[in-house]
């Protein structure tokens, strides 16, 4: 069966799907990997549209020019939308059907084959602001969702693993006789962990000259990667 057109053809509709549109896409514009001018052309021609439409719809007061520039700002913004919602949206390996409907739009039927299971991340640390470290995990496009974990002092001891559920945990196979779980590796006196679906992840109110450790993992519907080497860096 082919797949519908997915822009209403009345105009209150049209309002009603490219607001949920922009307003999904800006909300999550990171993990679903859409750079920030694909989304500016929309918004641009949004705003035409939001003010040529707020005086076109009320019928009884608007005039015959009035509604002719409606018609030309949804044609012009129709036509970005359209580009937009194939390139960012139906062909976007970063989003998957729950996704695509987030947008207000139907998954085609033959969108978006079984992923891979990620692979073993690729890590970068930068420092911010003072007390500010930014890490970055560099590509996986086929991620749903970047784990990283930083441990201050000294880095993951190696019967902390990440199992197949995307969580860590003890690994008793490699575990010392009787380990400090207070402190467990000499060294490390803390650690954080965010789990969201934006690659890049910052921590602050970190400690000056104080040497941090990060790791990524990635999920997705196929399984969760391996966890990465570590990347260190001293906080500023």
């Amino acid at each position: 069966m082919a797949n519908q057109d997915p822009i209403p053809a009345t105009d209150s509709d049209f309002d009603t799907l490219q607001a949920i549109i922009v307003a999904a896409v800006v909300l999550n514009a990171a993990g679903w990997d859409i750079p920030l001018t694909a989304i500016t052309k929309v918004t641009d021609k949004q705003t035409i549209w939001a003010a040529a439409w707020a005086i076109a719809k009320d019928k009884q007061n608007s005039t015959s020019a009035q509604k002719k520039a409606k018609d030309l700002a949804r044609a012009a913004y129709e036509k970005v939308l359209r580009t937009f919602i194939q390139k960012w949206i139906y062909r976007n390996d970063s989003m998957d059907a729950a996704d695509i409907e987030e947008c207000g739009l139907k998954p085609h039927d033959n969108t978006h084959t079984p992923v891979p299971k990620p692979l073993l991340p690729e890590v970068t640390v930068e420092r911010g602001t003072m007390g500010q470290l930014i890490a970055k995990c560099i590509g996986q496009k086929t991620a749903k969702y970047y784990g990283c974990v930083m441990t201050e002092g000294a880095p993951l001891p190696g019967w902390l693993v990440i199992n197949e559920q995307g969580r860590l945990v003890v690994d008793k196979s490699n575990m010392p006789p009787k380990p400090n779980m207070a402190e467990p590796e000499p060294g490390m006196v803390g650690l954080q962990w965010d789990f969201t679906s934006q690659r890049v992840k910052r921590f602050s109110g970190l400690k000056h000259g104080v040497t941090y450790y990060f790791y990524f993992y990635l999920v997705n519907a196929s399984g969760v990667s391996p966890l990465s080497e570590a990347v260190s860096i001293v906080c500023w």
